[in-house]
Order: C-alpha cells, then structure tokens, then sequence
C-alpha cells in the first residue's frame, strides 16, 4: 500500500469467513484494517493470480473457485472389534467448519477379484451417524496372523502378514484398506510374498491401514488395524480382543532401544491414568472398563493411539 502519511501505521490482514479453508463456492471477503495512521488517499494491491489495484480496503472473491478447496471427510468406527450379533456405529466427520452436510452410506461388496460399492441406503440424510445392527456370525476359513505380533510398527522395520487356512479354503488373498482405498494380493509395491506369508521389508506410513484375508469364496478373516509410524515411540498392544478375566500389559517401546523405555505415561481416551518407570502397564484382570484407546508418552515421544477391546467373559 502507498500513502503520504508521515506516520507508520501497521496493516492487518482480516479473512470472512475466519477459517483456514474456504469451500467451493463461497465468498471470501478479505478486509485491510490499518492501526495507528491516517485513513485517507490510500492505494490498496491485492495479490492474487495477479495484482489488483484499488482504492477500497475491502475485496471480494466470489465464488471461490479452487480445486484443492473440497472438504475431507473422516469416517471413524465404534466398537472397533466386534462379537457376533453386535451393532456397529460408523460415524462421518467432515473437518472443515461447516453445517448442511449430506451423508451417503456404501459397502465394499466382492465382485469378481475385484470391489464395488453398494449402497446402504437408497437416499443420503443428514445424520452423520449409521449404525448396523445385529451382524452375522460368519465362521471364517481364514485367519491373520501379524509378527510382530503389535497393531503398532517402526517405518522401515519389516512386517510379515500371514494368511492361514482353517477346514476346505479354496484359496486366500491378502486384503488392505488404506487411504488410497482397497487393495489386495500384496502388491509389488507392498512387499514380497513367500507361501502364505507377505513381508513387508520396508514398511512407510502410507502403509499404515485396515489387513485382513479373504478365502476364494468371499470369507473374511479377523481384520487388523495396523499403524506405521515414523516417529520414536510406539505402544505393543494386543492385537485382537482380550476377555474380562485375562491378564494385559501394553508395554512402551523405543526405535533405537531393544530394552523397553524406563520411564513412561500411559493415557486412555487421552487421560493419563498411570505413570511407570518400567516401561509396562498390566492389568492383573482385565475389565470390561478398561476398554478404550490408549497411547504412551516418554522423553522420546509419544506413541500412536490403539484401540483395545475387552470382551465379556459371558459372552464367550
């Protein structure tokens, strides 16, 4: 900005609507508030795909129309281990700042070695909830195994995946959902396979995601929620469901340590519930409540979160 003021005053920059993305479509005004000087025959530039003289201190841009503007929506499942006959609630969140949503509900249904969606309800609605209830008790002739045996894993620190076959299987694949959608047969790009067995020598985050293996005539095996990270700490875990009664210990680790970290806060559902100098946390005898996400902190860092699922023992 140009003026012949003498004196300095401080240009401040105010955006409506005061977010940090701006959806397709709508306007933005952006507005240029000037403290501690003088208000008169001021020349205003904006700087956009290209510059833009006025005398206003007020522009508008309507509609916005970038591309890289589209909201993101996030899907989150509660409870994330299931027993048979238990309802299921998926949940749609959508990040961004904004109200008027419209959800629309699918499933990945096996088609010819390959995936399509089918709808769950014929019309979307604006809940951003959907629950399925009373899921069937389907007796796979497939099982995941995981070694190590943690839903948690150091980038670059191999990963083998196996796909067992239970009874009279007509033959497996191993199956992923990743952020870049669904994918299967331990691709190239994934790991090599030997047998049953898929290792991932090289594991990086965008390998982070949903496992499970699936028998040649459509059965799924127990799914596991694997995470990849790059940073120092990690949580071991149980991977599959535990039963009220057992014995569990989530135990702290560090990337560039074989012993466990000494000192550490474990957190559920993002409150500290203990500090140890061990490294462990064990529950003698585990609880229905003691259901819930948990992660680990240290001087090193801190763990990504896992989701531990405690079955009823009378329901066993």
């Amino acid at each position: 900005m140009l003026g012949l003021s003498s004196e300095n005053p401080v240009a401040v920059l105010t955006i409506q609507p005061n977010w940090t993305q701006i959806f397709i479509g709508e306007t933005v005004t952006l507005r240029c508030v000037l403290l501690g000087g003088g208000d008169t025959d001021w020349q205003y530039e904006w700087f956009h795909y290209q510059n833009i003289s006025q005398t206003e201190p007020e522009y508008r841009i309507s509609p916005a129309k970038r591309n890289n503007l589209k909201p993101k929506p996030v899907l989150s499942v509660s409870p994330q281990w299931l027993n048979p006959g238990d309802s299921v609630t998926l949940k749609c969140k959508v990040k961004e700042t904004s109200t008027d949503w419209k959800f629309f509900w699918y499933r990945n249904v096996p088609s010819d070695q390959s995936y399509t969606l089918q709808p769950l309800s014929d019309d979307g609605n604006t809940e951003e909830y959907y629950t399925l209830a009373d899921l069937l008790d389907l007796q796979s002739t497939v099982s995941l195994t995981v070694n190590p045996n943690r839903t948690q894993h150091f980038t670059r620190t191999s990963v083998s995946l196996s796909c067992e076959e239970i009874g009279n299987s007509t033959g497996w694949r191993l199956m992923r959902y990743t952020d870049r959608g669904t994918e299967s047969e331990c691709l190239s790009f994934w790991g090599t396979i030997e047998g049953s067995t898929c290792n991932i020598s090289c594991p990086l985050t965008r390998d982070s995601g949903v496992y499970w293996c699936e028998s040649g005539s459509g059965e799924n095996s127990n799914a596991v929620n694997i995470t990849v990270t790059d940073g120092h700490v990690i949580l071991e875990s149980p991977i599959h469901p535990v039963t009220e009664g057992d014995t569990v210990t989530l135990v702290c680790k560090h990337r560039t340590t074989i012993s466990n970290i000494i000192k550490a806060d474990f957190y559920k559902d993002g409150v500290l519930i203990r500090k140890v100098t061990t490294g462990a946390m064990t529950f003698p005898v585990v609880l229905k409540s003691d259901e819930g996400f948990y992660k680990c902190k240290s001087n090193e860092g801190e763990s990504p979160g896992s989701w531990v699922t405690v079955r009823d023992s009378r329901c066993t």
